[in-house]
């Protein structure tokens, strides 16, 4: 008799109704936390994160790709939350926009009559929602590799972490880095138990992700290695 995997059953049947309440439960737990009061603080890097993410916007609007490189970091998936922001509060932005250093951009919003903490606090609002769901991804793919219980725990401990909700609420790499190496690695060991080429494929996606984040998510690469040494041995 092959051996039952935590999980298995799911590919079977779609989820009960107690599943349905458990995972509205944990998408609140999730996002309520992140979303309370955006626009009432500024951290310090923030500033320079909505600039890159209005000047990386403005070069996609005008076809001047080569000004998307706007850090060595690069922090692509947070300047497209930003990017995001700045077109929900300023709609035709792109079209009188210019690629604009630090203090600049606050000036410009000004002139146009726009509020930059709400147009940060958009920005932040879009990252939390693009966290919220790669959390929910990670408890889904987490539910095959330890079954419903564990992998319940396991999201609200990371949800109410303060450290993580504290990185995972502003407009800053760090939260959306640890989130997507998080999602990539139990892709990845979802990968390794079932031998199913799409766990595979959305690992490589969301590490690809990662790494154009900021740039520790290439530790991925040594972790996910060693990982697949163990497996063959």
């Amino acid at each position: 008799m092959p051996n039952a995997q935590p999980g298995s059953t799911e590919t079977k049947r779609g989820l009960s109704w107690q599943e349905i309440i458990t995972t509205v439960i944990l998408i609140l737990a999730i996002w309520v936390p992140r979303t309370l009061a955006l626009d009432q603080f500024v951290t310090a890097d923030e500033p320079f994160w909505l600039t890159r993410s209005a000047n990386f916007n403005c070069a996609i609007g005008q076809g001047h790709f080569a000004q998307t490189f706007q850090s060595e970091h690069p922090g692509v998936m947070i300047m497209w939350a930003g990017a995001a922001g700045v077109l929900q509060q300023v709609p035709d932005y792109t079209t009188q926009c210019s690629n604009l250093n630090i203090g600049e951009l606050e000036i410009l919003l000004e002139q146009l009559g726009v509020s930059p903490i709400n147009v940060l606090a958009a920005g932040r609002f879009f990252s939390v929602l693009a966290i919220t769901v790669l959390l929910i991804l990670g408890y889904f793919i987490a539910r095959r590799l330890v079954g419903p219980f564990p992998a319940l725990v396991g999201a609200l401990l990371i949800a109410f972490d303060p450290f993580y909700t504290a990185h995972s609420r502003v407009l800053h790499l760090d939260g959306m880095l640890t989130t997507l190496m998080l999602v990539s690695l139990l892709a990845f060991m979802t990968y390794l138990r079932e031998r199913r080429s799409g766990y595979l494929i959305l690992s490589a996606i969301i590490a690809g992700l990662s790494w154009l984040t900021k740039s520790p998510g290439v530790f991925l690469i040594p972790i996910v290695g060693l990982l697949a040494l163990l497996d063959l041995f």
